[in-house]
């Protein structure tokens, strides 16, 4: 299982890889447009490596509290999740800051070879977060899999800094999974907080000296700032997403590790006995159905990965030449579907019952809902944007109401359709 997971991981690098390959190897355009392109990269770059010399130096004095209080081996699962999540950033902006010229060049061409770069250099951040979230994960538990063997598994007991009365019970296992998860967790930090404020502000100075004093463009190269403003867009938007959409993804498979962890322990007590037989499992499972419960959301996400692979191979090399927004929409559709598949696949060849597959089912169905209501609410064909048009006929204050009532509307929908699979999952 781990192999599995382990080989996908490399795939998924290997891809984001040849992405930013087929990027990089296109021409970014006019002199001029190659030198603005450098401005900001050499910018995003020298903003990056700045914050990232704060962050290693506040990720080894974690650690190395972490170490105090608890073990090494926690300590290294800290590192090796900040590491990896750091690495996910500098993976995503250096994509960013290759394809945007390339992608105004490409642009001059067809709207269809333009989607082909700019989806190109987005990819690389979604094969890059993925290989290195399940991969670091594999690594994690490879490096201490002997905290993770079932015949040893028992709850620790251990004083803060030796005070009485301060003790604390947990798993060291999941103490280690769960310290991968906070480093990446403090790098997502660091690079969101970090990167969002140093946007906003190049962005309102931009604005205030360009547009307001100097009346020159929205954007335009001329002014300084702009160039800084673009700058933080790809560190904040891009790097800090890559941090951020990391920790939420390993997160989430890390959540439920570690509730599967405390399940085992547990197993003896009445309610998890009858929990555990929900799923077809036995009081004293043996190691193989053991290493099932623990790694069938790994394996989950590994499909996902795969049918992400298929959907960004039909998306790149699509022959349609009209309606671009279609052919990402249908990406989506092939991506659930082949997880949905996927998922099956590995639910008929465990040990357990369909459960973990309809709780499955609550997650894709839950994304593609969410994803169709954010089209809805956003795109043109729709009627909540064009009656947002016409509200603008009317002034400035009327459509900025009608903004936000559509805003805070469409924040509804998704709230809902999250309950309502939680629940669900809950129920099966």
């Amino acid at each position: 299982m781990l192999g599995a997971a382990a080989l996908v991981s490399l795939v998924a690098l290997a891809s984001s890889a040849y992405a930013t390959f087929s990027v990089a190897r296109r021409s970014p355009g006019s002199d001029r447009m190659a030198e603005i392109q450098r401005y900001i990269r050499d910018g995003a770059w020298a903003f990056m490596i700045a914050e990232a010399k704060v962050m290693i130096v506040t990720m080894f004095v974690v650690a190395a509290i972490l170490w105090a209080v608890f073990y090494w081996d926690v300590a290294v699962a800290f590192v090796i999740g900040s590491t990896l999540a750091m690495a996910a950033g500098f993976l995503g902006m250096n994509a960013a800051t290759l394809a945007n010229a390339r992608t105004t060049e490409a642009a001059q061409r067809s709207i269809k070879d333009a989607l082909r770069v700019a989806f190109s250099g987005g990819s690389v951040m979604g094969m890059a977060v993925a290989g290195l979230a399940v991969g670091g994960l594999v690594l994690v538990i490879v490096l201490f899999r002997r905290e993770f063997d079932p015949n040893i598994l028992h709850i620790h007991t251990k004083p803060i800094f030796g005070i009485p009365g301060a003790d604390v019970n947990f798993i060291k296992a999941a103490l280690i999974v769960s310290a991968y998860s906070a480093g990446a967790s403090l790098v997502a930090l660091f690079d969101r907080v970090g990167g969002g404020i140093y946007t906003k502000a190049a962005d309102m100075a931009a604005d205030l000296v360009g547009k307001v004093e100097l009346k020159i463009p929205e954007d335009d190269p001329r002014n300084p700032a702009t160039i800084a403003d673009n700058v933080g867009d790809n560190v904040g938007d891009v790097g800090g997403l890559g941090a951020d959409l990391l920790e939420s993804f390993i997160g989430s498979v890390i959540a439920s590790i570690v509730i599967a962890l405390y399940v085992y322990v547990g197993r003896l007590n009445t309610d998890i006995t009858a929990l555990l037989a929900r799923f077809g499992i036995g009081v004293q499972p043996n190691e193989a159905e053991f290493w099932w419960f623990l790694l069938m959301p790994v394996l989950f996400v590994t499909g996902g990965i795969v049918a992400c692979l298929i959907a960004i191979a039909y998306i790149r090399f699509s022959r349609r030449e009209t309606n671009m927004q279609g052919i990402l929409m249908n990406g989506t559709r092939i991506g659930a579907i082949l997880t949905a598949g996927f998922a099956a696949l590995i639910t008929w060849l465990s040990p357990f019952n369909w459960i973990p597959f309809f709780s499955a089912i609550m997650g894709i169905a839950s994304g593609v809902g969410i994803g169709f209501v954010s089209e809805y609410y956003t795109s043109s064909r729709y009627k909540p944007t064009r009656e947002l048009a016409k509200a603008y006929q009317s002034g400035p204050a009327i459509g900025v109401t009608e903004g936000m009532a559509v805003g805070m509307l469409s924040a509804l929908w998704p709230c809902l359709i999250i309950a309502v699979a939680t629940v669900l999952a809950y129920q099966m």
